[in-house]
Formats: C-alpha cells, sequence, structure tokens
C-alpha cells in the first residue's frame, strides 16, 4: 500500500477555526511489513488510520495498492484487503448482536456460505484465543482484552491483506498488551499480513516494528528503521517525544 500527497482539513468547534488535520502526507507499506506509526495525540494519526480503511475522504491525495489507485467510495474488494482494528473494541461491535453473529456476518458480506461461516466463525475465535462459548456472548459480558481478540477475530474472517491497527493496546492492561502484540505477530507470520500499528508507546513499537514513521501537526517529520529513529533520531521533534518517554 503506498500514500501519497494525503490531505484532509476539519472545522474544529473547540478551537474555533480550521484545524489542517493531515498535511501532504506520503508513504508506503510493504508486503509482509510491519509499519509503526507514532506521535502525540492529536497530531493526525487515527485520521491516517480512517483514510487509508476507506471511512472518510480525504480533501486531496492518492492510495494505492498493487500500483492501482483506491477511489472513494472504497469497493468490497478493497475493504476485504483492509481491515480496520479500532482502540476501543466493544465500541466497534453492535451491543445487541452476540459477538459469533457479527464474525459470521461479515464473511457471509463478503460471499461466505453463512453455515460454512458459522463454522469458521468458531475457528477464527479459538485462533485469537478465545473459545466456543464465545459464540454466544454479547459484548458487554467481556473484558476489553477479550473484546480485542474478537475485533482481530473478526478482522482476519475476511482474509484481508493489511491491518490497520489503531491504538489497540492502550486500554489494556500490560499482561494484556503483550498477548495481544503476540498474536498480531503469529497472524502476521501466519497468514502474510502488512501491519500499520497506531501507537503512542515508543518501546511497544520498536519491539515490534520494522520502520517507524513520526507524526507531528499533521506531517510526517521523520521515518526510518526503528533502530535508527528511536537510537539516532534527526528531527527536532523526535528528540522531545523519545526524551519525554524516557523521563517518565
Amino acid at each position: 500500500m503506498e500514500a501519497k500527497n494525503l490531505d484532509i482539513s476539519f472545522f474544529s468547534g473547540k478551537a474555533e477555526r480550521i484545524v489542517h488535520a493531515v498535511n501532504d502526507v506520503s508513504f508506503y507499506l510493504e508486503e509482509g511489513e510491519f509499519l509503526g506509526l507514532v506521535g502525540e495525540s492529536g497530531c493526525g494519526k487515527s485520521t491516517i488510520a480512517r483514510i487509508l480503511s476507506g471511512l472518510i475522504k480525504p480533501d486531496g491525495g492518492q492510495i494505492l495498492y498493487d500500483g492501482k489507485e483506491y477511489s472513494y467510495p472504497f469497493s468490497r474488494q478493497i475493504y476485504k484487503t483492509v481491515q480496520m482494528i479500532f482502540q476501543m473494541p466493544r465500541d466497534s461491535f453492535d451491543p445487541r448482536r452476540t459477538i459469533g453473529s457479527c464474525i459470521t456476518d461479515i464473511q457471509v458480506n463478503f460471499g461466505g456460505n453463512r453455515d460454512q461461516a458459522r463454522e469458521k466463525t468458531v475457528q477464527y475465535l479459538e485462533r485469537t484465543g478465545l473459545g466456543r462459548e464465545f459464540v454466544k456472548k454479547y459484548p458487554h459480558q467481556m473484558s476489553g482484552g477479550e473484546c480485542q481478540r474478537a475485533a482481530i477475530a473478526r478482522a482476519i474472517a475476511v482474509q484481508p491483506k493489511i491491518l490497520i491497527c489503531d491504538e489497540i493496546t492502550s486500554a489494556l492492561d500490560v499482561s494484556v498488551q503483550a498477548q495481544i502484540v503476540e498474536l498480531l505477530q503469529e497472524l502476521k507470520e501466519e497468514m502474510g499480513l502488512s501491519v500499520l500499528f497506531i501507537s503512542h508507546d515508543l518501546a511497544l513499537v520498536q519491539g515490534l516494528c520494522d520502520r517507524i514513521l513520526v507524526m507531528h501537526d499533521g506531517v510526517i517529520v521523520e521515518e526510518g528503521k526503528s533502530g535508527d529513529v528511536l537510537h539516532n533520531p534527526q528531527n527536532d521533534y523526535t528528540k522531545l517525544l523519545i526524551s519525554s518517554v524516557l523521563e517518565i
């Protein structure tokens, strides 16, 4: 996947002005790569995630996959190719429906047979560390970590090529964070996934990601291999970001 010159602005009622949330942003995500996107809250990371997943349309720029430009609204095939996992997993499920029905329906929506989809739903839940009993559970009956595992199961149920993970560990306990990260690493290897991992946790990103993008005020200010960016930063903001973490 490649993003070219992405640009989007919003009116902020709080700031009472137009905010340039993403400003001429370009980057690429290699096949089978873990790419980290870091920066302080409000810098535009989640906006990038929503543009790439087709939830919002940019004012300008292009998104390409295998050299072909995505057009908005995204086609069914592109939604199948790119799946997004959110920070608050419980909110991403319909509270009136069981987890099993949500995962089954997404497979049917992309052309799957319903009976086969029900069987596969159990397999996906088990693969993400949840038992068969979770098929009949509702989101409110599950912990945050369990909901995040279910969200991952739903995402991989359509056999995507790309996962966009937007702060998916930030609301979880440290021990659960480690389990979710390990699961992502395993799925990446098994399925050949490319992963855009958005986080404010520099230590986590360093251990997980091949490359890092640093974002500040809607702009990518630095990018490179994880070790290079974190141990030999070139941009003043990156240096400030790293030093603030070290002081905590």
